[in-house]
């Protein structure tokens, strides 16, 4: 099985602050293992860390590569909380069928 990328989450990181508000990358990130259920190598615990290879693509979403990825164009950061742009919503609409909520 494949591994999970950055952008097989962005869409349901994007439903996740548009359905609670907003959202901290805590909040992105439990509820991003509760809809993908990581296996594999996916649910590897990295060496010397705390969190699993897919909790660090969320980490890196959300933290590292932010300004240098479609994540930060389609969100603001503030006081460690994200929320929706404008373009964010459609962008949403567009893909809505990929959730498949």
């Amino acid at each position: 099985m494949s591994r999970i990328t950055e952008n097989d989450i962005l869409i349901p990181a994007l439903y996740i602050i548009y359905k609670n508000k907003s959202a901290t990358t805590t909040i992105i990130k439990e509820q991003l293992v509760e809809m993908f259920r990581p296996t594999g190598e996916d649910a590897e615990i990295l060496q010397g860390r705390n969190d699993t290879k897919f909790t660090q693509i969320v980490r890196n979403l959300t933290g590292s590569h932010y300004n240098s990825n479609q994540f930060g164009e389609l969100t603001t950061k503030d006081a460690n909380k994200f929320s929706l742009t404008p373009v964010s919503y459609t962008h949403l609409r567009a893909h809505e069928t990929s959730l498949h909520l």
